[in-house]
């Protein structure tokens, strides 16, 4: 099990704070067994346990990548990895925002569909965040304003479609926000500039500015990548390219254009 938070004398600390000259017991949050740092050349740097016990089963065996990681750097140490009971059982969330009693999931690795409605029943606000920052991960079918059609052509991703709570894409485009499900690998989202997803999940709990966080997640994206095609670029592409499918999800997202800023 990989974290990257740990209690050393009583304290909280992150693997970044830790050092060689730190010669006492470092210690688990959850079940207060001995850790070690692993902070070589070859590995992210993280905790583990000593004994190579996982003390939660949510993390058993959960490879952490270093997007994962990334994202959890930017929130205060004390938000991170938060413990969550609930009836009496313990589970270490990825990141807990108090004031908005929100926990949020950082996902990148392959998910059964039995964790996924386990940890959806378990934590009452979750929202995810889903890994698509690869270019093979996903194709962007059609944009239209604000909106855009998102298909999932990594099958190691296919899980996202067994999701209910609140859906979060980070592409290399930037935020994406599912608002429908078209079908299996199809997905209608809302271009989120970050600045505005920030404030709504990560309010009070950055340990650097808006702008600065912005620079670190955003792998050089803007908003407006994703709103670069026309009408006719639109149209040409669903005809050549994607058939009477595409047709009907564009008129999905017109329809839907028209009851939200039509009024």
């Amino acid at each position: 099990m990989s974290i990257i938070t740990a209690i050393y004398e009583d304290n909280l600390i992150s693997i970044n704070e830790y050092h060689r000259k730190m010669t006492g017991k470092i210690q688990c949050k959850l079940c207060k067994s001995t850790l070690i740092a692993k902070k070589g050349e070859k590995v992210i740097h993280h905790f583990a346990h000593k004994s190579n016990y996982d003390c939660d089963s949510w993390y058993y065996r959960e490879n952490k990548s270093q997007w994962h990681f990334t994202w959890q750097n930017i929130c205060k140490k004390e938000h991170i990895e938060k413990i969550i009971t609930k009836n009496g059982i313990k589970h270490i969330a990825d990141i807990y925002n108090p004031g908005t009693k929100s926990v949020i999931e950082i996902q990148n690795s392959y998910l059964n569909k039995y964790k996924i409605n386990d940890r959806e029943k378990f934590y009452d606000n979750l929202i995810w965040i889903i890994n698509l920052t690869d270019s093979k991960d996903y194709e962007t079918v059609f944009t239209n304003g604000c909106f855009v059609c998102i298909k999932i052509v990594n099958k190691k991703k296919d899980y996202v479609q067994y999701m209910n709570k609140q859906i979060y894409f980070d592409t290399r485009n930037g935020i994406c926000k599912v608002i429908k499900h078209i079908r299996k690998d199809y997905y209608i989202c809302d271009v989120i500039p970050y600045q505005d997803f920030l404030s709504q999940y990560f309010l009070d709990i950055l340990k650097k500015s808006t702008n600065e966080t912005i620079k670190t997640i955003s792998h050089g994206a803007t908003y407006l990548d994703f709103v670069k095609l026309d009408t006719k670029d639109i149209e040409y592409r669903i005809k050549t390219e994607y058939g009477i499918d595409t047709i009907i999800i564009f008129s999905f997202v017109f329809f839907l254009f028209i009851i939200l800023f039509v009024r």
